[in-house]
């Protein structure tokens, strides 16, 4: 349990690598022990911490993804990899609930958008948790990407307008940074 509760702990601490990342890190390394019992305790706790300790407007679309994926674990011991591929989902659906943004608004949706049925057609093909988390990052990583002849619509890019083109969108290249971390946390013994 602890082991799985680590995996959320890194997720949870690379999906913020912004300037305020140090004090996302620390608000979620003081968790008490209580918090990772179970998945789902663990994700609603990192989710209040991070809405607490990240600013802007990552931290309360984080948080939000965070809870709204916790509803769906409920407090199963050890999810199955399709309720973690659905959970994810039900996340993305929750930032894009709460920002507005749809993909093709250069947003960290736009790498979020693609990464999650990657995800699920890959556990429902009964690739290992490796392999699916790969081609998770997979369609994130092109999707952050396609951001780059993007228009900024939503987010702090949006007051760049057409300066922003040609550089792919901060909040997209977040997500492959954590989605990257899972990749190499779910390949480690």
């Amino acid at each position: 349990m602890r082991r799985q509760c680590s995996r959320i702990s890194i997720l949870a601490l690379v999906m913020v690598i912004s300037a305020p990342a140090w004090r996302a890190a620390l608000a979620i390394r003081n968790l008490p022990d209580a918090a990772w019992q179970t998945p789902s305790m663990a994700l609603v706790a990192m989710g209040n911490a991070l809405r607490r300790a990240v600013g802007g407007s990552s931290g309360p679309f984080y948080a939000t993804g965070l809870l709204r994926a916790a509803r769906r674990l409920t407090d199963a011991a050890s999810p199955a990899p399709d309720e973690w591929a659905n959970a994810f989902t039900l996340a993305v659906e929750a930032i894009s609930d709460l920002g507005g943004a749809v993909p093709g608004d250069r947003t960290m949706l736009d790498a979020l958008d693609p990464a999650a049925p990657a995800l699920n057609v890959a556990q429902s093909a009964g690739q290992s948790t490796e392999a699916a988390l790969a081609a998770c990052l997979a369609a994130a990583e092109q999707g952050a990407q396609a951001t780059r002849t993007m228009p900024p619509k939503l987010g702090r890019a949006s007051y760049l307008g057409q300066r922003a083109i040609g550089v792919p969108d901060g909040g997209a290249v977040a997500v492959t940074v954590w989605l990257g971390a899972l990749v190499k946390e779910s390949a480690l013994p």
